[in-house]
């Protein structure tokens, strides 16, 4: 009966209030988006769909969690339907930076296209090609990809790009801090023109580079912005902790542990960091998971749906999963470093605070971190207010019993295969053993010819 009444009211609202009743878009669509409990349009959405539907070119801007993904994948799909192509090549091409993202776009385009005939495939390195080669037998209309990988089959001649109708790029200004402006170059000439296709920008932050490379590639584009002035959400409480390089795990663990901290993301900016914390938090009994690029791609994907789950109360991360990433729930964001581009951290903190919802940032300022907080406060034209962390969060809390146990193992073990090295004096007072003279072996002395008055005689000295 809650099941029904649930739907009911659910159908009802739908009803009365119906947020796509003026945008020509399939029924199909539109089915798949009321189960995706798409029952409000976001700002970047009232804007961008409108015009996308029409075929016109966009360039858009809006803060993370805002739903331009939903907005160019509901473009693309109800143009795909309203024209019907008598070729089997790919019809629309989503370019992403990431692995994750490619994923995260993949599985919202599997939900969209749920009720349409339209097959999506997806390309990225960590995976076997054969694998993926395997997905284009179902002749997929929609192809999500990233940029090394994708070129990687077109010099194959696995995938044909010439009859694209409609090109996405999503996340340009990372694509432009990754080296991977030149890729697009080349996959840009591969398509058809500007002329003959439909092109959408979206991102979070668009540089005067990354406007100028769309300006380039598309035909009187409708620019949006959404808010532009207001970099981060004004959801998201944000703190910064004046601490010592020695002093961040220590608070970090009293953190977790005293305000029972779920779907938290800790940041840094290397890797080593990252599993150097994942250790030591798994010692500590702290379920938590790891995400960083040296880790294989099937076990970087396990560990995200894990913590998307819940399955994990705690994700340590390099800036892999700060963009792009829809992750439902995310209640706190702790940059164990501060990052020393801006940019990195408006996404950053955007993994919380989304969707209306509110969200905490906290940040450990240490003496190198502090350089890069006016550079953060000018792009976000804001003012930090730094405090220091109460002085119980400073001393690291005792190792679990069993931890304890394996620790005093572990020294135990590693102590009985170290060598001992005698002492000096204890080598001076040792007699050195000397092994017996060996008795020599007599040389054989062979014969010899011997010339004597004129004749030869042959002497054997044994004998003689």
């Amino acid at each position: 009966m809650k099941v029904f009444f649930k739907n009911f009211k659910k159908n009802l609202f739908i009803f009365f209030k119906d947020p796509l009743k003026n945008l020509e878009i399939e029924p199909q669509i539109k089915k798949a988006l009321y189960e995706m409990n798409f029952t409000k349009l976001t700002p970047i959405q009232k804007k961008a769909l409108p015009n996308g539907i029409k075929n016109r070119d966009i360039i858009g801007q809006a803060q993370t969690g805002t739903g331009k993904t939903a907005a160019f994948l509901t473009i693309i799909f109800s143009g795909l339907m309203k024209k019907k192509a008598a070729h089997k090549n790919p019809r629309a091409l989503i370019l992403a930076p990431t692995r994750e993202l490619v994923a995260q776009i993949y599985k919202e385009a599997l939900k969209i296209g749920a009720y349409t005939n339209i097959e999506t495939a997806y390309f990225y390195g960590g995976e076997y090609c054969s694998i993926q080669r395997t997905s284009l037998k179902k002749n997929p209309a929609v192809i999500v990809a990233t940029p090394g990988r994708l070129l990687a089959f077109i010099q194959d001649k696995t995938v044909f790009l010439k009859n694209i109708e409609i090109f996405v790029i999503d996340e340009a200004d990372r694509m432009l801090d990754m080296g991977f402006m030149p890729d697009v170059r080349r996959i840009e000439r591969a398509i058809p023109p500007k002329e003959k296709r439909q092109t959408l920008f979206f991102s979070a932050t668009l540089p005067k580079k990354v406007t100028a490379f769309a300006l380039s590639w598309t035909k009187n584009p409708k620019e949006i912005r959404i808010n532009p002035e207001n970099i981060t959400s004004g959801n998201i409480l944000q703190k910064i902790y004046l601490v010592t390089s020695e002093e961040k795990f220590p608070i970090l663990l009293n953190f977790l542990k005293k305000k029972k901290a779920k779907n938290c993301i800790i940041f840094t900016n290397q890797k080593y960091v990252a599993e150097k914390i994942y250790k030591q938090l798994i010692r500590y009994k702290i379920n938590c998971r790891l995400l960083t690029g040296d880790i294989p791609q099937n076990k970087r994907l396990r560990a995200l749906g894990d913590f998307q789950k819940g399955r994990a109360d705690v994700m340590i991360a390099t800036d892999v999963a700060a963009r792009g990433l829809h992750i439902e729930n995310v209640s706190h964001v702790i940059n164990y470093n501060i990052p020393n581009k801006a940019e990195n951290y408006v996404h950053r903190i955007g993994r919380t605070g989304r969707a209306g919802k509110k969200g905490k940032s906290i940040s450990f300022a240490c003496q190198e971190d502090s350089f890069y907080i006016p550079a953060i406060e000018k792009y976000t034209d804001s003012k930090f207010q730094c405090e220091y962390p109460p002085e119980e969060w400073l001393k690291l809390p005792p190792l679990p019993a069993p931890a304890r146990e394996s620790v005093k193992k572990a020294k135990k073990l590693s102590s009985k295969h170290k060598k001992k090295k005698p002492r000096t004096s204890a080598i001076k007072n040792k007699k050195i053993k000397t092994s017996p003279r060996t008795k020599k072996i007599p040389v054989r002395q062979f014969p010899k010819t011997v010339y004597e008055n004129g004749k030869m005689y042959r002497v054997d000295p044994e004998k003689a």
